[in-house]
């Protein structure tokens, strides 16, 4: 699935009848699935809208590097931007509604589409995502119970944040809000601050079994962004060298990537 691939879902979702009265907070909580009572959630809808509008804004860089006329696009995209718009989240699909329903949006993104079909990007299956979310679920879960040091909980506590966000993500961004968020927690598995790996090694079991879990949830994500061996390369080659204070870590973490 290409970029405008993912823009067509949410456009036609976009489209779904609902009543003119209700305001583009709400029609853009619903596209993308973020309930009522969640804590953040004016948050999480503001972060989607603009994820939104960027992927618009890179799409129609891509299409204008193909030299495709700007002209022939950019209409339609400025149209769902402006609909996109947090500014505008006060006002109601009423006003939107009839300049993102004119034919020449759904002919020109999926014209669009066919243009990009050759920049594909990687799925991940329907039981694999679910399978995270359980996973992360299961962390989170056990997170909340668990007696840990402060500094090693907020350390847990972020992976879940991140990888959780780059779920929210998947269905604007793709595969690589994932890829991102394996990035940037396996550079926190390789190189962790002071405090976490002090906290690790006076931690007791139950502690390091949540900081094992977390790592299994990465280990996890890794495999279905195709980053298992970048996360694996990354850990061993930096705790090859470690300093001698963050051994105890680094060989629990090296053992984990090793199934031990």
């Amino acid at each position: 699935m290409n970029s405008v691939e993912r823009i067509i879902k949410i456009h036609r979702v976009l489209l779904k009848g609902r009543a003119d009265s209700i305001a583009m907070n709400e029609v853009w909580a619903e596209i993308f699935e973020i309930p009522k009572g969640v804590p953040h959630r004016e948050d999480w809808i503001i972060e989607a809208v603009v994820a939104f509008r960027a992927e618009l804004d890179q799409t129609g860089k891509q299409l204008a590097s193909l030299n495709v006329p700007v002209d022939l696009t950019s209409s339609v995209f400025t149209r769902l931007r402006d609909a996109a718009y947090p500014a505008a989240f006060n006002q109601n699909w009423q006003n939107f509604r009839a300049s993102v329903s004119a034919p020449e949006c759904a002919l020109v993104l999926a014209w669009s589409a066919w243009v990009l079909q050759r920049f594909g990007e990687d799925e991940i299956a329907q039981e694999q995502f679910a399978a995270i979310v359980a996973h992360l679920a299961e962390l989170e879960e056990l997170l909340q119970a668990t007696e840990m040091p402060p500094a090693l909980h907020a350390f847990v506590q972020r992976q879940v944040d991140d990888i959780r966000a780059a779920l929210r993500m998947y269905p604007i961004q793709g595969i690589k809000a994932l890829k991102k968020a394996v990035d940037t927690a396996t550079g926190a598995f390789a190189t962790p601050d002071e405090a976490v790996v002090e906290e690790y090694e006076r931690a007791g079991p139950e502690a390091k079994g949540v900081f094992k879990k977390a790592f299994d949830v990465l280990k996890q994500a890794a495999e279905v962004a195709g980053n298992a061996e970048k996360l694996k390369s990354a850990v061993e080659a930096i705790y090859g060298s470690a300093a001698p204070h963050v051994k105890s870590i680094g060989q629990s973490v090296i053992g984990m990537i090793s199934g031990s």
